[in-house]
């Protein structure tokens, strides 16, 4: 029934909403389409317009809440793991945590330009962006609990 409402809305109004062709409920169809398209596919356009934003977002709120809970590990410490020079107890794993937290909330605000642009402040933003994403991405497979 869904699919049925779905594709009715989209074959009778969605060509409507191009630049050109405007009609006064054009934004309410844009956003009928985007609700409808997550429902049945999980994803919307809007979110693949900007999917590295809606990843960082995404990934921001969860690291967020995983630091909050209540975990009982942490990765392998230096002494068992060589490659491992960041963690050697929990609080070194806190304070990678925090850095990939960074890393993520720079990038959101590299993005959105919620600041006053100078070349200092966007490299200092680079350096907190590229020191978390490697930390994520060297620590992805321990973040479990």
């Amino acid at each position: 029934m869904f699919k049925k409402i779905y594709y009715y809305l989209c074959s009778k109004y969605w060509d409507w909403t191009n630049e050109y062709n405007k009609f006064p409920g054009h934004r309410v169809m844009k956003d009928i389409h985007w609700i409808l398209q997550k429902v049945f596919k999980g994803y919307n356009d809007f979110d693949l317009w900007d999917l590295d934003y809606h990843f960082a977002e995404f990934i921001l709120k969860r690291l967020k809440a995983y630091k909050q809970m209540e975990r009982s590990g942490y990765p392998i410490p230096v002494s068992e793991n060589p490659k491992n020079i960041e963690i050697k107890d929990e609080k070194d794993w806190e304070k990678v945590l925090d850095d990939m937290i960074e890393g993520f909330e720079a990038y959101i605000v590299e993005r959105d330009c919620d600041y006053e642009f100078s070349i200092e402040k966007h490299r200092q933003l680079q350096q907190k962006i590229n020191h978390g994403l490697k930390l994520f991405a060297k620590y992805f497979g321990y973040l479990w609990d």
